[in-house]
């Protein structure tokens, strides 16, 4: 139905990534960041991103791409960038998935 292909996108395509990136990266990321060096920080933030995505066939696409989110945060300083890179991700895995 329409209206639920409306709904999957605006959750899909930008609720979850944008309150991923608020609590990954703006809150559990800079947390960790004032206790431990930026290599620690970006690593735990991710594979707790990772786990708690619960594919854990996809566990080390998740982690990766964490990986890649909290650095672009870490070198921006803001959550723009990771936040688009989160929503184009979530689209092109939607994208392969439904053309597999």
């Amino acid at each position: 139905e329409r209206g639920v292909g409306v709904v999957s996108v605006v959750v899909l395509f930008i609720l979850a990534p944008f309150f991923e990136e608020l609590f990954f990266r703006g809150c559990l990321y800079r947390a960790l960041r004032v206790h431990f060096s930026r290599s620690l920080a970006i690593a735990s933030s991710s594979f707790i991103f990772s786990l708690l995505h619960g594919y854990f066939f996809l566990f080390v696409y998740v982690f990766l791409v964490g990986l890649f989110l909290a650095y672009m945060y870490e070198k921006r300083k803001s959550l723009v960038a990771p936040l688009t890179f989160h929503m184009l991700n979530n689209l092109v895995v939607v994208i392969l998935f439904l053309f597999r």
